[in-house]
């Protein structure tokens, strides 16, 4: 199923073990309906099962575990009641050829297991599950988002259920078939979202999913939609939330999710008044990928000894490598004498036996380190000739911390997988698409498009770019000097706030820009803040 070499057994697994007191809410969910009978389909330890087995009424509970030694652990530690059935095996097997009745309640965490890490056989049923209920599949999608689909197909009418989930339901474009399908499963859908992740040794935030499917003769009405933000271990009393409005069904993320009504009608405004696509002036591709970047990417020091001057490129490798706005011929000499490895080994179009002796020699180290065995060199005809190096125009940064950057290329650098490569349309001015991507609209949408990470970090993937926007100004025009040196200077001090506030007033006041910064200001600081804190 499985290479151990590539990962824990616990991330293989995809168990993280849910905490007590979220053990505790979950099951009090469910328990408002009285189940008969409940389905835990990832039952790991039997975190989830223990406030079921504290209860005065016991409901029987129908346990699913993939590991022998847990299962075991769960049917010792239930020993004392027959209402617990422990089955040792994967769930889609066991999902495959379950013919029983149908379940009247649900607790589960499903497992975060990347698509890469499942078998054969576990990709076939995985793919059925989402095209029987109407979810397309591909080579993104994680485990527990199947995991989902088929516990929902094994519950009851009026069934409650609840689930601990990623946050990557809000955030990643395949989730949102799944986010579609529970609207039409369920009749009441309360997400719960937490300030710090409960996980403290997971780099995924979490939230909390509680449902009621539909009843026999409800398929028509609206569903009673609730979110709740919560610090701490503060959880709600449903009961007592009201009912909001839920997100657009068919936006790709449900990052507004966090924004009051009234704000999220505000950014509609902005985005369809006020401001222009950023796909319209530019595109933006992953970085190179190189396979190995400690065998390619070479400090100077290095491209000397192996006498490769002839055959490597300046790289922007790390986000540590570059300050303010562009990357130039002093930000390279700067990482010289840092001993960055800043310069990338492009060997695409050169014969082998035409190489100094010294690279082939470094070729050959590496192939008895069996560097090469890697699966993205493998593959490739001459393993050492990295694919699709280009020189872009700018590069963006793809994981985020207090904020994003976006670089203009000025010394014919390439980047790795750390920033995207973009492009510009022909006739836009580039430096002021720069100055522009600055502006408290533009942050704000991308705080919008990205996704989140435990930590703080917010990751933008090219695709995202589709939903980046850009002050609504002509990007033909000009821009003196003067003011991309004062951005830089303001950037570079760390003074991103300051920054924001220059470069609205500037495309307000002198390229007629009309999007309300203060508005875009103080919803930008509301996501950036709940994001880093």
């Amino acid at each position: 199923m499985i290479d151990k070499t590539m990962a824990t057994i616990q991330k293989l697994r995809g168990g993280y073990y849910t905490p007590n007191w979220i053990a505790d809410y979950l099951w009090c969910w469910v328990n408002e309906s009285r189940p008969l009978s409940v389905l835990e389909p990832s039952a790991g330890d039997g975190s989830l099962i223990r406030p079921i087995m504290e209860g005065v009424i016991q409901p029987k509970v129908c346990a699913i575990e993939l590991l022998k030694s847990e299962s075991e652990k769960i049917k010792q530690r239930f020993q004392s009641t027959e209402n617990v059935s422990v089955i040792n095996s994967d769930f889609y097997e066991w999902y495959s050829q379950y013919h029983g009745d149908l379940f009247e309640g649900m607790v589960s965490n499903p497992p975060y297991i990347r698509f890469q890490y499942l078998s054969e056989k576990q990709r076939l049923i995985q793919s059925d599950i989402l095209k029987r209920n109407g979810l397309k599949s591909n080579k993104l999608i994680n485990a527990w988002v199947a995991f989902v689909v088929a516990s929902l197909e094994l519950m009851a009418p009026s069934a409650r259920v609840a689930f601990v989930l990623p946050t990557d339901l809000l955030q990643v474009s395949y989730a949102k078939e799944l986010r579609q399908f529970l609207l039409r499963r369920l009749s009441e859908l309360s997400l719960i979202t937490f300030e710090k992740t409960p996980f403290t040794d997971l780099e995924q935030n979490t939230l909390l999913v509680l449902g009621q499917l539909r009843a026999k003769d409800d398929s028509n009405s609206d569903t009673i939609f609730k979110h709740v933000a919560v610090k701490n271990k503060e959880l709600p009393r449903l009961s007592e939330v009201d009912p909001a409005d839920p997100p657009n069904v068919n936006a790709d993320k449900w990052n507004d999710l966090f924004l009051t009504n009234d704000d999220n009608r505000i950014v509609k405004y902005i985005v369809a008044e006020k401001s222009v696509a950023f796909s319209s002036v530019a595109k933006a591709e992953v970085g190179v990928t190189t396979g190995a970047n400690s065998f390619f990417s070479l400090t100077k020091k290095q491209v000397i000894s192996l006498n490769a001057k002839d055959f490597v490129t300046p790289l922007l490798g790390r986000s540590v490598s570059v300050e303010g706005l562009s990357y130039s011929s002093q930000t390279q000499e700067n990482n010289d004498k840092a001993n960055r490895k800043d310069w990338l080994l492009t060997l695409g179009g050169n014969n082998y036996q035409e190489l100094p002796s010294n690279l082939k020699r470094y070729i050959s180290e590496a192939e008895s380190a069996q560097i090469n065995t890697a699966y993205k060199l493998r593959i490739r005809t001459n393993w050492y000739k990295i694919p699709g190096v280009w020189i872009p125009d700018a590069f963006l940064l793809r994981r985020i911390g207090q904020i994003p950057r976006m670089i203009l290329n000025e010394y014919d650098a390439v980047s790795t997988d750390t920033f995207h490569r973009v492009r510009f349309i022909e006739g836009v001015n580039s430096k002021l698409i720069i100055f522009a991507f600055y502006s408290s609209l533009t942050l704000m949408s991308l705080e919008l498009a990205g996704r989140q990470f435990a930590g703080g970090a917010l990751e933008v993937l090219p695709g995202d770019t589709n939903h980046v926007r850009l002050p609504d100004i002509n990007y033909h025009r000009g821009i003196g000097s003067e003011k991309l040196n004062q951005l830089d200077d303001l950037l570079r001090k760390g003074l991103y706030n300051e920054a924001t506030n220059y470069v609205d007033c500037i495309l307000s006041l002198e390229y007629g820009a009309s999007y309300e910064p203060d508005v875009t200001k103080r919803i930008l600081q509301i996501l950036r803040s709940r994001r880093i804190n």
